[in-house]
């Protein structure tokens, strides 16, 4: 009894090896026709879930060729099998490497590989061009473990890749395909001011001015690692490292009113500077190339409150400088002389202050300067309204 028994065991077990192993012949021989492909998958998917094939690579290279074969189809019917085929047909060539490949033809999965990580990599573009980052970023994350698969660097997916995990927030495989992007040399300067950029949002300052400092060493003509390089520099100690930067930037955009605004800045602060140092020549000169730089940006655009601003108080700040060493004159005649050539460089200051407070009519310290200025010129009428601007 107990010999039947067994041999009856051994008679199911083995019918039941038979059945799964069918189901997978089954698969095969459905994926030939698009509109059986259906059966193809429910066969497929049920010889994955049993013991007896779902350790086999065959299994898994045969889910890769059905679930291949669905997303290239055109047949309606088919575009409701799954709503990700290629990523699963992927994912199932990816698992028959993990199993005995003795037993199958290596350049069938290969070939199947191979096909789908081009698939994988047109879709990610897709989604990528629809701002479907979150689903780009799989595909292209799939496209490179696919391609590493055969000692390839799938550039294209690096990059791809980089910016939409860049968009989904995922900071740390952003930053490691950037990186991969610049060992490579891949989308050059882009690549450095994307990372750059990374780090400026998460306020890493330290690793921000490293990468703009590699970028503009490897590529310095680029504009935008100019122009960050430039503030970097504004924010800094390294003002002739600034204008160096914001002349190179000039001669590339000689209309550009912003950066003789921003170079006008730094010469100033090289006058007061050279000013502070008792080298009243250097600061005298330095003062003079900052006024060129802010006419030269009011020229461009006479609306800029900061060009107009800057103008007015550096003539300002000159007039008081003046009346610092006037005040010093012992000979009531000289002073006299002297101070109304201050007061002359006063007034001069007005119309560019004016301007300033017509175009940000709230911002307090061009009014005190005007109440300033209005008493030395006399004019009680404009006195008395920016005194009343100022109370309010």
């Amino acid at each position: 009894m107990k010999r039947i028994l067994f041999s009856v065991l051994m008679v199911g077990a083995f019918a039941a090896t038979f059945a799964q192993n069918n189901k997978v012949v089954s698969a095969f021989n459905y994926m030939k026709y698009d509109d059986e492909l259906d059966k193809a998958k429910e066969a497929i998917d049920a010889a994955i879930l049993h013991e007896q094939t779902s350790a086999k690579a065959k299994t898994w290279m045969y889910r890769g060729h059905v679930y291949a074969k669905i997303a290239g189809s055109e047949l309606e019917a088919n575009k409701t099998l799954h709503e990700n085929p290629v990523q699963v047909a992927f994912d199932s060539y990816m698992k028959a490497y993990t199993y005995d490949t003795k037993r199958i033809e290596m350049s069938d999965l290969n070939q199947g590989l191979i096909s789908t990580i081009g698939n994988i990599t047109n879709q990610g573009i897709r989604d990528f061009n629809d701002k479907n980052y979150e689903k780009a970023s799989k595909s292209f994350e799939s496209a490179i473990a696919g391609s590493n698969k055969f000692n390839s660097t799938d550039s294209l997916s690096y990059f791809y890749g980089a910016v939409a995990f860049k968009q989904i927030k995922n900071t740390e495989k952003a930053v490691s395909y950037f990186n991969k992007c610049i060992e490579i040399d891949f989308e050059g300067a882009q690549a450095y001011n994307y990372l750059a950029d990374i780090y400026s949002q998460s306020g890493d300052t330290e690793m921000y001015n490293a990468v703009v400092k590699a970028g503009r060493a490897k590529y310095p003509n680029d504009d935008n690692l100019l122009t960050a390089e430039i503030n970097i520099a504004l924010q800094g100690d390294d003002v002739d490292k600034a204008i160096a930067n914001l002349d190179q930037a000039i001669e590339k955009a000689p209309d550009n009113a912003t950066l003789y605004y921003a170079r006008g800045n730094m010469y100033e602060k090289l006058g007061n500077q050279k000013y502070e140092a008792s080298d009243k020549a250097g600061a005298q000169e330095n003062f003079g190339l900052a006024k060129a730089d802010y006419i030269k940006s009011i020229e461009i655009d006479p609306n800029s409150f900061d060009a107009n601003y800057n103008m007015g108080a550096l003539i300002f700040n000159d007039a008081v400088k003046m009346m610092d060493i006037i005040n010093e004159i012992k000979d009531n005649t000289k002073y006299s002389e002297e101070k109304k050539k201050a007061d002359a460089v006063f007034l001069s200051s007005i119309p560019y202050l004016e301007k300033a407070h017509a175009l940000n009519p709230a911002d307090g310290a061009t009014m005190l300067s005007l109440k300033q200025l209005y008493v030395r010129s006399g004019d009680t009428e404009k006195y008395n309204a920016i005194k009343a601007k100022l109370e309010n």
